[in-house]
């Protein structure tokens, strides 16, 4: 993180996952993010669009493999930068209304996660290199 220490204290597990921004109205509609990586207290998601710094947002989080419902949490935008490569932009979320059972849920998914992280073989050495 920007060079120093990660100080988060919740674990995060790099995983593709759909995060959806519910309309605010009716005349909305609602928009598809995708997770780069998620923790029990929020994650870094790609945005087709610019979302407003500090706004409260509801959303509904799915993790792979779980109901079709999804995981209704309030998130505050933490922050947001422009990727012109990626063609939209990266939001740092924060989760900050969730169910406490939801929250474990998530806690789970990341830990099993990071458990199969943790047991991919290393990638072994081109042949004739150390």
């Amino acid at each position: 993180m920007y060079g120093g220490p990660d100080r988060r204290l919740d674990p995060r597990a790099d995983v593709e996952l759909v995060l959806e921004v519910l309309p605010a109205s009716p005349s909305e509609r609602s928009i598809r993010l995708l997770t780069r990586n998620v923790s029990s207290s929020g994650a870094l998601c790609a945005a087709p669009v610019p979302l407003p710094p500090n706004s409260l947002l509801r959303c509904r989080l799915f993790l792979e493999g779980e109901d079709e419902e999804g995981i209704a949490t309030d998130v505050i935008v933490l922050r947001v930068d422009q990727r012109p490569r990626a063609g939209g932009y990266m939001a740092a979320l924060y989760f900050v209304e969730m169910r406490p059972e939801d929250r474990d849920r998530i806690r789970r998914f990341v830990f099993e996660r990071l458990g199969e992280a943790r047991r991919r073989p290393e990638p072994v050495a081109a042949a004739g290199k150390p």
